[in-house]
């Protein structure tokens, strides 16, 4: 395996295969996924394929409904043998099978979500560079189970937000009675690989617009607008002896100190920041040219979800491109490797290309693949032209594949044939 080389690419298949096979330990800088959420249903398309017809009712996008089958107890013991061989994962072992006793009996439907989750997860690990990120996207069905899992392969140390998204702020209508609170948020997990890892908050800060900096800066002096802030640490803060000093004739009042050290409180002044009230207290004036925008914290209210706009394609977990531009934007920079191991209907892919990142997309179901395909290159024909900037793998071109692709319908009777139906077509 190997990315030297490394365009775009899009994969059909599973991604833990997908990911075992294709892609090289230690070269991507960041994972988005939204993966199943353990929500007990079978998702069908609501857009229309390729032809402009609509998908039958019954062919399934994915389905996100679990069963504690015999290969899933396979891919139990499979797990807990490779967390027992590997030194970082030791603890986690054991924590991993005690867990399998007691959901095995108690929640079989569960445990095999979690086993499907937690065999990709560790995989994804060894796939991320050591200054890479990993967003997981998920709500409340199992996210109190993903979190222990991502403490586990990742290490606690490295989980850096829990992230809230408010995606929608409009209220459902019910001609039923309210039995509980209404859900308008979904969480995304934020894990480094390591305590190095890139971010950058002023990527994503939004400006302010004239009037807020009207508003915020609304002292003035010879050089322009400022607004006060404090110079001195407060006593919360504790003690600091070597901030403890006389300047211009002020000592302060607490062993807390100034804020900065002597010299640098000098070079304050001498730029025109250095302010005192008229009781003789200083202040540092803050100016409209050093802010970066609006402070941005883990609560994100600011982006909806897709409604009626040009952006919705009915695909029915799709994402706001807004969002994953922003998680992008501030873990990765230009020519940085994004990978989606269940890329849907492509949004993360779209925002990779727009902000100039490469990308690598990876979903099971053929017909999702093949309409992200036309999604990019309908958006950026100039820029992605098949065999050139971006390729397609894992669609059959063998008699061989095809006839693997046939024999899905032996284990699942709707899912092979219409993959194969979509082949075909």
């Amino acid at each position: 395996m190997s990315n030297e080389n490394f365009i775009n690419q899009l994969y059909y298949g599973d991604n833990l295969d997908v990911m075992s096979e294709k892609i090289q330990n230690k070269s991507i800088d960041l994972i988005y996924l939204d993966p199943p959420f353990n929500s007990n249903k079978n998702y069908n398309l609501i857009y229309s394929t390729a032809t402009g017809q609509p998908v039958e009712e019954n062919a399934i996008a994915f389905c996100d409904a679990w069963e504690l089958t015999n290969d899933k107890l396979n891919d139990i013991k499979e797990f807990a043998n490779e967390l027992e061989v590997e030194d970082d994962n030791k603890s986690f072992a054991d924590f991993w099978n005690a867990w399998v006793k007691a959901l095995e009996y108690q929640n079989p439907k569960i445990l095999a979500y979690l086993v499907f989750m937690a065999r990709r997860l560790r995989l994804m690990k060894y796939k991320l560079k050591d200054t890479g990120s990993l967003f997981l996207h998920c709500d409340a069905s199992a996210s109190h189970y993903i979190k222990i899992i991502l403490d586990g392969i990742f290490g606690h140390k490295n989980f850096r937000n829990e992230i809230i998204w408010q995606r929608t702020k409009n209220p459902k209508g019910s001609q039923f009675k309210e039995k509980k609170l209404g859900i308008c948020t979904d969480s995304i997990f934020w894990y480094s690989k390591s305590e190095n890892y890139k971010f950058d908050l002023s990527k994503i800060k939004v400006p302010l617009t004239k009037e807020e900096i009207e508003q915020k800066y609304h002292l003035k002096d010879d050089i322009g607008r400022y607004y006060s802030g404090p110079i001195e640490r407060g006593p919360s803060m504790g003690d600091r002896p070597n901030l403890c000093y006389e300047y211009k004739g002020y000592k302060n009042q607490y062993p807390s100190g100034w804020r900065m050290t002597k010299e640098n409180l000098i070079k304050l002044d001498e730029l025109g920041n250095l302010g005192w009230s008229s009781t003789g207290r200083p202040f540092r004036k803050l100016r409209p040219e050093d802010d970066k925008g609006h402070p941005l914290y883990n609560l994100w209210t600011d982006i909806n979800r897709l409604y009626k706009s040009k952006e919705k394609l009915g695909y029915p977990t799709q994402k706001p491109t807004d969002l994953l531009e922003r998680i992008i934007k501030m873990c990765t920079d230009e020519g940085d490797i994004v990978l989606d191991p269940f890329c849907g209907c492509g949004t993360t892919l779209e925002a990779a290309q727009e902000l100039k990142r490469k990308w690598i997309g990876i979903y099971i179901c053929m017909l999702s693949t093949t309409l992200v395909e036309k999604r990019l290159v309908e958006k950026y024909p100039a820029t992605l032209k098949k065999g050139k900037t971006y390729k397609v793998d894992g669609i059959p071109i063998t008699m061989e594949q095809v006839k693997e692709l046939i024999n899905k319908a032996d284990t699942n009777k709707n899912e092979g044939r219409y993959q194969f139906q979509y082949w075909a077509i």
